[in-house]
């Protein structure tokens, strides 16, 4: 009288959902390791983008190169890893931007390098937004700084930072293996 009736028991619906739990359990922590290496990957394009804009600032040697040349500022001690060696050095910050927000402009942290932040403003990936918060899980990335190292000041680099604080990781070119591999 039972046997025709169609369903499943209760033994056959424990063991799907143990094989669904089982399938999230491997799946899971891949989506999340996906999601942020493909943040770090599009945070690492858009330095490059930033850097290449810079770089035609400085090519075009105009009030913005000279500014970027000619300009001041305080050293920040900094340190990069690349290929298990570690780098330090000084690096002058020229400009920072808000790297959440996408309304946000560049600003020149000395008056000085003004004519470089303008044209900066004015190129087309300069208000691109910093996707990757934290590599190690103890800072939140929210900020891009452009700099340039205090013994050759004609060469751009790009670092990712705290929002209230100082260069943490370089972005680009060269990027810190830190920022890379977390």
């Amino acid at each position: 009288m039972y046997r025709n009736k169609k369903g499943f028991t209760l033994i056959e619906l424990v063991v799907v959902m143990c094989i669904i739990g089982v399938l999230a359990t491997i799946l899971v922590p891949s989506a999340i390791g996906f999601v942020k290496k493909s943040k770090r990957t599009s945070d690492i394009s858009t330095a490059r983008d930033i850097y290449n804009d810079g770089g035609i600032i400085l090519a075009e040697g105009g009030d913005g190169f000279f500014a970027y040349i000619s300009g001041g500022g305080s050293d920040t001690s900094v340190s990069v890893q690349r290929n298990e060696e570690t780098e330090s050095y000084n690096l002058q910050v020229v400009c920072e931007r808000v790297a959440n927000d996408a309304g946000a402009k560049w600003k020149a942290v000395s008056n000085q390098y003004d004519p470089f932040v303008e044209e900066l403003n004015k190129m087309e990936d300069a208000n691109a937004t910093l996707k990757y918060f934290s590599p190690t899980g103890n800072e939140r990335l929210g900020k891009w700084v452009i700099g340039r190292r205090s013994e050759d000041t004609a060469k751009v680099e790009v670092w990712a930072a705290e929002e209230g604080g100082g260069p943490l990781y370089r972005v680009w070119p060269e990027t810190d293996d830190r920022y890379t591999k977390n």
